[in-house]
């Protein structure tokens, strides 16, 4: 299951409903799938696009506005030291990582424009998939 997330959305809300957080509406659907019992035991793939969006966006709109638990976050040694788009796209990984129940997922980074950046993502991802793949089929 490739999932796609506009990680530049955390402060928007749905064009539809004006009450409603598009980050956080995207993390419903992904719990949502990845507890399906339809996709039960299928790898999830995450790809947290926009990444250009999301850079120029952090000094102007900081996590800390949206996200209560940010500031705990970045008080972790581990995570202190990164800069803060690194720090940023982490910090919304572990929410998806939250709100997964399914067997096994992996997380990208992506800007959809770069598209050096996303041969080198898709190249990578294949090969999760490959190893996977001869894994669970005792191949390796």
């Amino acid at each position: 299951m490739i999932f796609l997330a506009a990680i530049n959305e955390y402060d928007m809300v749905l064009e539809e409903d004006a009450s409603t957080n598009r980050f956080l509406e995207s993390l419903k659907l992904w719990k949502a799938l990845s507890a399906s019992d339809f996709f039960k035991g299928v790898p999830f793939i995450l790809f947290l696009n926009k990444s250009d969006l999301f850079q120029n966006k952090l000094a102007k709109a900081p996590l800390s506005e949206i996200f209560a638990d940010w500031e705990d976050y970045i008080k972790q040694p581990h995570i202190a030291k990164l800069e803060l788009f690194e720090q940023g796209w982490r910090f919304l990984g572990t929410q998806y990582e939250k709100h997964f129940s399914g067997k096994s997922f992996s997380t990208h980074v992506t800007c959809a424009v770069d598209t050096q950046s996303c041969v080198k993502v898709w190249a990578a991802v294949q090969e999760e998939l490959f190893k996977r793949a001869m894994n669970d089929s005792n191949l390796m």
